[in-house]
């Protein structure tokens, strides 16, 4: 792979770790470095040492249509041609898109699109907060959300570590997380039943939200047991009706949730 290697040395003399992502360094297992993509078709993808790969990261989610379909293509041109690049401000496209995610998606009222899941994430975890008026969140082990906001700041995986069904320490993700971000998490091992239920059973009332993928890919592909997502729905439903109701009714749940739905908050 010496066209990759060569591009990842010029890399890392203005990007740090050579990549524009912790999630693509040899840290989360990019050894020594990670292949540079030439282009993409369809499903695949080719490096710059001609090497082809079937891309399941597809944009980190956005891309199921996968690489260049002519329709998106088509769709992402004439928007640009006819309406602009990018805009700092509202926009009737967002207003037509909301319904079509809010028709999809049985559990979605409202709509904020954000131009990154880190940010989505944090506008999720603060909601969840405000709404239930606890601080703690579940964050699973081995999962994409190490450290990537302010929101969830900690971590105590890396790829190569084996998962075992115990529940590790909170630390904090590198320099610059405040440790007392890190004891606002909890993290049971992804895919074991027992450990999670544990925590449930324990600090169940405490828990704000519980943070999770269906299947956690940027350790190389870790699919749910079966039932586990069943679980974890079943049990945070059960955590959420225990929230009493004096909460919900409180002024200060009123107050949070009126300013969440208007973006005062």
């Amino acid at each position: 792979m010496q066209g990759s290697h060569e591009l990842f040395e010029r890399a890392r003399r203005v990007i740090p770790a050579g990549a524009g992502s912790s999630a693509r360094t040899f840290k989360f297992g990019w050894v020594p470095y990670p292949p540079f993509i030439a282009q993409g078709m369809g499903s695949r993808m080719t490096d710059v040492d001609g090497h082809e790969y079937v891309d399941y990261l597809l944009g980190l989610g956005p891309m199921i249509l996968g690489h260049r379909h002519p329709v998106v293509t088509r769709a992402v041109q004439d928007a640009v041609a006819a309406l602009g690049t990018c805009f700092g401000a509202p926009y009737e496209l967002e207003i037509e898109g909301g319904p079509e995610v809010v028709d999809a998606v049985p559990s979605v009222e409202m709509v904020r699109f954000t131009n990154s899941g880190s940010r989505g994430r944090g506008h999720r975890v603060r909601l969840a907060r405000a709404v239930t008026g606890r601080r703690l969140l579940v964050r699973f082990e081995v999962t994409t959300t190490a450290g990537r906001t302010s929101s969830t700041g900690a971590t105590t995986s890396t790829p190569t570590r084996p998962v075992r069904p115990i529940i590790r320490g909170r630390l904090a993700s590198g320099p610059g997380v405040p440790q007392e971000l890190a004891d606002t998490l909890i993290n049971p091992v992804v895919n074991d039943p027992d450990s999670f239920q544990r925590v449930m059973d324990e600090r169940g009332d405490e828990i704000a939200a519980v943070i999770t993928e269906p299947a956690m890919f940027n350790t190389g592909c870790i699919l749910p047991r079966p039932g586990y997502l069943e679980l974890l729905a079943r049990r945070d439903s059960q955590a959420w009706r225990r929230c009493s109701s004096s909460t919900r009714s409180s002024p200060a749940f009123a107050s949070a949730a009126a300013a969440l739905r208007s973006g005062t908050a």
